[in-house]
């Protein structure tokens, strides 16, 4: 639907259309691979291959050219922190020297997108670049029984108060997971209870994947962390305990810090001085498929 858009609006600038059209064809018309690591496209050997600055360099002089500005986005972005290239030099060499292209940067896990941008850190490349922060919380369950009327009702589908309260109850108000249950009830036209348990096995798939990046290093014992919390335990020295009946001992600051790591990426939340998980589709991931 986005693709649509930005194409709908570009067509509105008709000859501007045709020549940034022209542009995109003739790139792709070279490209004979894509190499994952920088992102180099190789094109035919004459004219030996563009680098991604290549390509950025051709969309800002575009825009330039054209009195326009370019938008990428970067979804999931934390991810680029596993990568052995230096993205965030890429990005902030575009943030100096293309001043007709913006970059919006959306992560669910707001703590590993900070550590990919190390933001505050003194030798961090990004460090004192303008931006702006946005931050989507939990939705309360008057927002989110809001959020679900409004969408239906935008597209013409009729749901019963009592289904959206349900899927309010399951989801326990998390935007990703319930934009993910209207895509399925309303796109895929799937009734309430199949468009739930799909939401369930997508989103337990999506968290096993990207929970598996962050405990890979100590993998045993931040699964009993979580195993305990998910079982109801709350209090440090209570999953301490039950870590310890699973892994042997545990050095307490090294407990702490791997139980505050959880915090931080945002698998479990510290209210209070307890810790909870009320992601339900994290919990649920947890207690089935660790």
């Amino acid at each position: 639907m986005k693709g649509e858009v930005f194409s709908c609006k570009l067509r509105e600038s008709g000859v501007l259309y045709e020549k940034f059209r022209d542009i995109l064809s003739d790139l792709i018309s070279r490209v004979e691979s894509i190499s994952m690591g920088f992102i180099e496209l190789r094109v035919g050997r004459r004219r030996g291959y563009l680098r991604l600055i290549d390509v950025l360099g051709l969309i800002d002089d575009w825009c330039r050219r054209n009195g326009r500005f370019s938008v990428i986005a970067l979804d999931e972005a934390q991810y680029l922190r596993f990568s052995n290239k230096r993205y965030d030099l890429l990005l902030a060499w575009s943030i100096d020297n293309l001043s007709n292209i913006f970059y919006v940067l959306t992560g669910s896990e707001v703590g590993l997108l900070h550590d990919f941008l190390r933001l505050d850190s003194i030798d961090s490349p990004l460090r004192g670049r303008v931006r702006r922060e946005v931050y989507v919380e939990k939705f309360s369950v008057e927002q989110s029984v809001e959020f679900l009327r409004s969408g239906f009702e935008e597209r013409g589908v009729e749901v019963k108060a009592s289904e959206i309260e349900e899927v309010v109850k399951r989801l326990n108000g998390v935007p990703g997971w319930l934009t993910l249950y209207g895509y399925y009830r309303v796109v895929r036209g799937m009734n309430s209870i199949d468009a739930l348990n799909k939401v369930l096995e997508e989103g337990t798939a999506i968290v096993i994947s990207e929970l598996d990046r962050v405990i890979e290093r100590s993998r045993d014992r931040y699964t009993a962390i979580l195993k305990a919390i998910a079982m109801g335990f709350k209090r440090w020295r209570d999953i301490k305990a039950f870590v310890e009946a699973r892994t042997g001992p545990i050095p307490p600051n090294k407990f702490s810090e791997l139980l505050e790591r959880l915090v931080k990426y945002g698998y479990v939340k510290k209210i209070n001085g307890e810790y909870t998980i009320d992601d339900p589709i994290v919990k649920h991931a947890v207690l089935s498929k660790l």
